[in-house]
């Protein structure tokens, strides 16, 4: 036996094995089908994101812009959601919606940080930070100039864990 067929085994073992596995499995099935099952399966979903407060690191999506997620620029307040500072609905200028990229619903298009102007803020919490209403997940803006309706699309929030304890093991 050379070190091949040690580490490897021997050819005949390998097509036994694969006979046996085939004949195992009745229905051959597309790959691509079990990955996108067993992505779905291990993709964690939080059920609750769409009503999260958003804080100042979370992202924000304009399909009329050439580079579609922006960010937040808060100037509304000082109070802070995971040492961020909460966004509210009167985070609605030009310099509050963060787009790095050419308005694509103009023509000819033009940097979206020349045109860009929005109405009010939708579906905002009633909960008050200093006088203005914390923005959801779920709120939306529309954008003046190039008609898109502007969605939060991450609240910036994130979940860490820190200080693990060791779990403490009895004696039998």
């Amino acid at each position: 036996m050379g070190i091949i067929d040690w580490l490897f085994g021997s050819n005949g073992d390998v097509e036994k094995k694969t006979e046996e596995s085939l004949s195992h499995n009745d229905s051959l099935t597309d790959p691509a089908t079990d990955e996108e099952k067993k992505y779905k399966e291990h993709k964690w979903e939080d059920v609750f994101e769409p009503i999260k407060f958003v804080n100042q690191k979370g992202k924000i999506l304009c399909t009329s812009c050439a580079n579609p997620i922006g960010g937040f620029i808060v100037t509304s307040n000082l109070v802070s959601l995971q040492d961020e500072l909460y966004v509210t609905d009167n985070d609605n200028q030009a310099i509050n919606l963060d787009f790095k990229g050419v308005c694509l619903a103009l023509y000819p298009p033009r940097p979206c940080a020349a045109v860009r102007n929005f109405g009010q803020w939708m579906n905002v919490s009633q909960t008050h930070i200093n006088d203005n209403k914390a923005l959801l997940v779920k709120s939306t803006i529309q954008c003046l100039a190039g008609g898109a309706e502007v969605r939060i699309i991450d609240s910036g929030q994130r979940t860490t864990i820190s200080n693990i304890k060791p779990r403490l093991q009895r004696n039998r």
